[in-house]
């Protein structure tokens, strides 16, 4: 059962979304996005004018699809607090979502990483008011390792997979 996503990630994705059509070096058939609403046009010309920092560095990875590219969302990672911090947690996860191996194998290949705790709390805050929140990350956790599969991913990958999906714990926000 697919988890429904937290507003903070459907905010982001209606930034990327507009990002994507600003002309910003997006493809033409842009890959499957929840409804946005319409994007309002910037006072200074800009495509958006409050796109922070992560949402900027998240929206050049999914374009890049470079393992080089997350160095730079790392590094806001390990010296990021408050806000900011979320905002990096809300790029991880939609990296999650949407380029898995890229994710996975920049973790494995820098094992220390800032952003695997990142996407582990971010994770973790998804199943915050999830009523049946045991059967939920059970089944999270069960889809993640079939998508790893799905993938393509290396056995050593689909371990990775599986140890962030065994460290999401939601009741660290109880």
């Amino acid at each position: 059962m697919p988890r429904p996503a937290p507003n903070h990630l459907l905010s982001l994705l209606a930034v990327l979304s507009t990002l994507a059509f600003s002309g910003c070096g997006a493809p033409d058939t842009p890959a499957a996005q929840t409804p946005t609403r319409k994007p309002q046009p910037a006072r200074d010309s800009r495509p958006v004018a409050s796109v922070s920092r992560p949402q900027q560095l998240a929206a050049h990875i999914l374009r890049a699809a470079s393992p080089d590219s997350l160095a730079a969302l790392e590094a806001l990672a390990c010296r990021s607090d408050g806000e900011e911090s979320e905002e990096v947690g809300a790029a991880c996860e939609l990296l999650w979502e949407q380029n898995l191996p890229l994710l996975i194998r920049y973790l494995h290949q820098h094992p220390t990483s800032c952003l695997r705790q990142a996407i582990i709390s971010e994770l973790g805050a998804g199943f915050i008011d999830a009523e049946t929140r045991a059967q939920d990350l059970a089944e999270f956790r069960r889809e993640s390792t079939q998508r790893a599969t799905q993938l393509g991913l290396s056995p050593t990958e689909k371990t990775l997979v599986q140890q962030i999906t065994a460290a999401v714990d939601p009741t660290v926000f109880d």
